[in-house]
């Protein structure tokens, strides 16, 4: 829930909306609405561990034609980089935590 909030946050921020901001028209409803379908969709598909804020950062700029610090292809590898260490530590705290339990266990048997 808390990351729900912070990620809401983020993308209203990154639209450059506040809190008291009025949707006035359809264009401006449908605008919105779109953004909160599309970080929903992210949400969902989001690793932990992101900074939100560089996300978003990297949305605004290309949604704005920015010129990036890096094209598609090293995006890609940085990002696949990335979710390999964060899934290689994630079986590894898994591994370690499964030896524990059935060291625990093992214990208790007898």
């Amino acid at each position: 829930m808390k990351k729900t909030i912070l990620f809401s946050f983020a993308l209203i921020l990154c639209l450059g909306l506040n809190a008291q901001t009025t949707l006035k028209t359809t264009q401006d409803s449908a605008s919105f609405s779109y953004g909160v379908l599309i970080g929903n969709s992210l949400k969902r598909q989001l690793p932990e561990g992101l900074n939100l804020d560089l996300v978003m950062k990297g949305m605004a700029d290309v949604l704005k034609d920015v010129v990036l610090p890096f094209d598609q292809q090293v995006c890609t590898e940085v990002f696949g980089r990335y979710t390999q260490e964060a899934q290689k530590k994630a079986g590894e705290a898994g591994r370690m935590e499964g030896e524990k339990f059935l060291a625990e266990n093992k214990n208790a048997r007898k």
